[in-house]
């Protein structure tokens, strides 16, 4: 897996204007590793997620 932007084939921009980049400069030896890390991730968006458009919704007028 490799840190590489998203490409978007949507012609209005809404989707490119609200996408998020974060850097992840840092390398991590393979040995301090969390091999479990995307699955971790994975198990929480299903809680993360909504709680995060449900805060959305309250703060836009």
């Amino acid at each position: 897996m490799y840190n590489n932007s998203i490409h978007l084939s949507g012609r209005s921009g809404g989707v490119s204007r609200r996408r998020v980049i974060l850097p992840f400069p840092k390398v991590v030896l393979l040995k301090e590793r969390d091999l479990q890390l995307l699955e971790k991730i994975t198990a929480g968006l299903a809680v993360n997620v909504p709680s995060f458009m449900e805060a959305e919704a309250i703060s836009t007028p």
